[in-house]
């Protein structure tokens, strides 16, 4: 395993600042930790959950809060708290193969997920989603060791499904398969256990239970209106995020997927696309039916319910549903793709080798038009346009050129002029305090949209 888990730091920190992502939402967040690790502000509410009018809790910020301490605020920070979460993932990937079905399960699960080019790519990313297949991982990891007794994983499992209101609303499925799971265990929690649990489960809701205390109940009329807004049918569309996961025709979930970052990277060699495009769901289908009808194979039973809980729940999402929710689905898969590839060992062996090849071409040619090395060579430019001088950021929300250099050019000691205030979060800035009225986080540009233009190389 060790010789995967190296892999998997390869997959991850290789050219770390041309495929870190470093845009708008990625800025928002830099600044949040960045107010935490000077002391000018710490808070108890994150990030909005998209187009749902419900806000996640700040675990990722304080998360993240060391890592940025560390590099001085540099938002390559960002990038090596991503890496790490990803390479952590591949050993608890390993664990729960391993738990669940055997070594060689384990091992081929968490190799598909070191060198798999989507999930490399979501887990390269500076958002509170990132840590979303860790805490999928670690919630059925809990679960497979209260099957077996162990009944002192049951506090994990809390915290992590506690952990799960600081990441993405689409995770939330993961309450449903953990119930699933512990009734199929026969698993009763004690009085003691119901305590601590409550108290474990308290850790991450307190926050924003006092952001609701000081704020008139804001997120509880979020909630409330959430629900009086109807309840979504099944929205057939949202399930297009199934497509890096089960079609190889699109960028499949082993190679360059469009899943997280749609129009964001490029697609590299045009070979992945080729690859015939059933052979992902071909192989999840021959997987279901070769074993689901094993009286004795329960926890195979249980992965394939996991899977599909957490797909058709993706369509009842509340809000518009993103490409990379689909990570949310990442760990079954994983696991049911080894299953099936352990069994053919030859087969197995062929597709591997070939996923690391494919992977490995998209890794050294693949084209990331945010990347930090981006943003760096375009402030530098600008500095050398303006001689040095204090620069006039003004807001300019169309202008998507400057998203990320913000930051980049406060982290160098140019701060704007002027700051606007978000209504839930506070100042970005500390300077004159002007009030927002139309966005909750603005961007920041540098002059006017033509000065920019003409300052960035094509």
């Amino acid at each position: 395993m060790g010789g995967v888990l190296v892999v998997s730091g390869f997959f991850r920190l290789y050219r770390l600042k041309d495929l870190f992502f470093f845009s708008l939402d990625e800025e928002v967040i830099a600044f949040q930790v960045r107010q935490i690790i000077t002391g000018v502000h710490f808070p108890a509410i994150g990030v909005n959950a998209a187009d749902t009018g419900l806000y996640l809790g700040p675990f990722y910020f304080y998360l993240a809060g060391p890592f940025f301490w560390i590099f001085r605020g540099e938002p390559v920070a960002g990038a090596v708290l991503a890496a790490l979460i990803g390479v952590v993932t591949t050993g608890i990937v390993f664990k729960v193969g391993e738990r669940l079905f055997s070594f060689g399960v384990g091992a081929v699960a968490a190799l598909i997920h070191s060198i798999s080019l989507p999930v490399v790519l979501f887990e390269r990313k500076f958002f509170n989603p990132t840590p979303g297949i860790l805490i999928s991982a670690l919630i059925l990891w809990c679960l497979a060791e209260i099957k077996i007794g162990r009944r002192q994983y049951w506090y994990g499992l809390v915290l992590c499904l506690g952990a799960i209101l600081h990441i993405n609303l689409a995770f939330g499925v993961y309450f449903v398969i953990a119930a699933l799971w512990l009734w199929r265990s026969r698993f009763r929690p004690t009085r003691r256990e119901i305590i601590g649990g409550m108290i474990a489960l308290g850790i991450f809701v307190w926050p924003l239970v006092f952001f609701d205390l000081r704020h008139q109940w804001f997120l509880s009329k979020e909630v409330i209106s959430t629900l009086e807004s109807g309840s979504k049918t099944l929205n057939l569309s949202s399930i297009k995020v199934m497509k890096p996961l089960v079609f190889l025709s699109k960028v499949p979930l082993m190679h360059l997927a469009s899943s997280n970052v749609i129009d964001e990277f490029s697609t590299g060699p045009a070979v992945t696309k080729n690859l015939p495009s059933g052979l992902g769901i071909g192989l999840l289908i021959a997987s279901g039916l070769w074993l689901v009808g094993t009286k004795k194979n329960i926890n195979l039973k249980l992965m394939i319910t996991a899977l599909l809980i957490s797909g058709l729940a993706l369509g009842m999402y509340p809000g518009f549903v993103q490409e990379y929710y689909g990570m949310v689905m990442v760990v079954p898969y994983l696991l049911l793709l080894a299953r099936f590839l352990k069994a053919y060992s030859l087969v197995g062996g062929v597709v591997v080798a070939t996923l690391i090849m494919l992977n490995m071409i998209q890794l050294v040619t693949i084209y990331n038009p945010h990347g930090l090395k981006r943003l760096e060579a375009l402030r530098s430019k600008i500095l050398q346009e303006t001689k040095g001088q204090k620069l006039n950021l003004l807001r300019a929300g169309s202008a998507n050129y400057g998203w990320g250099m913000t930051y980049l050019l406060t982290q160098r000691g140019y701060p704007p002029n002027a700051s606007f205030e978000d209504p839930i979060l506070g100042f970005l800035y500390q300077h004159e305090k002007t009030k927002a009225d139309e966005e909750n986080f603005l961007v920041f540009v540098v002059s006017t949209r033509e000065s920019i233009d003409a300052w960035i190389v094509p």
